[in-house]
């Protein structure tokens, strides 16, 4: 049994799961193909963005770019062409008060700054843990069992077999950073 390491892979364990056939690529040629051309991206990305997945998390210093904004910000920086969704910006450590016009983010710090972006990128495939992968391919069984096979009773119970391993996924992806401390400092002297 070989592990689905390409976005054609993943689609067609999907597909394999409602009874469909597999497909050797987004080509239009069988009605799983076309399905899955058209929603696969978008199915992954709708997935990646809907938790802080540590394996589609980076973080990167942005480029100050002169398209100064006409007014509430001073500062326009480049975000990554691959982020998907931002996390925090921060400047020496510390979280910014910042807004997202289309590509830029604009903030009150100049080019005298560095300013450090957290955000979630496209992942490939190949770089998933088992525990996304399969979530994955349950979430588009979902999809294609009503887009594909046309049962929305099938659908209904791959949609919450996907829910019930995204839970799973979050949970073993939450371990996979240090614990923190929790500060009681405060709550010490609230005590007093």
């Amino acid at each position: 049994m070989s592990v689905a390491t390409t976005d054609i892979a993943v689609a067609s364990k999907g597909l394999v799961l409602i009874g469909a056939d597999p497909i050797a690529a987004f080509d239009g040629s069988s009605r799983g193909a076309i399905v899955a051309e058209h929603i696969y991206d978008e199915a992954i990305e709708d997935i990646l963005t809907d938790t802080p997945w540590s394996f589609a998390t980076t973080q990167a210093d942005l480029s100050h770019v002169s398209d100064t904004p006409e007014s509430i910000w001073s500062d326009a920086w480049q975000k990554p062409t691959e982020a998907l969704l931002i996390r925090r910006v921060t400047v020496n450590d510390k979280d910014i008060d910042y807004e997202v016009y289309a590509d830029k983010v604009y903030c009150n710090y100049d080019e005298n700054n560095i300013l450090t972006m957290n955000y979630i990128f496209r992942a490939l495939e190949q770089d998933w843990p088992p525990y996304f992968r399969y979530a994955a391919e349950l979430k588009l069984a979902s999809i294609f069992a009503m887009s594909v096979a046309g049962k929305p009773d099938m659908a209904d119970t791959f949609q919450q077999q996907a829910e019930f391993a995204l839970r799973k996924a979050r949970s073993q992806d939450g371990q996979a950073d240090t614990t923190h401390a929790i500060t009681t400092s405060r709550f010490i002297i609230a005590r007093r």
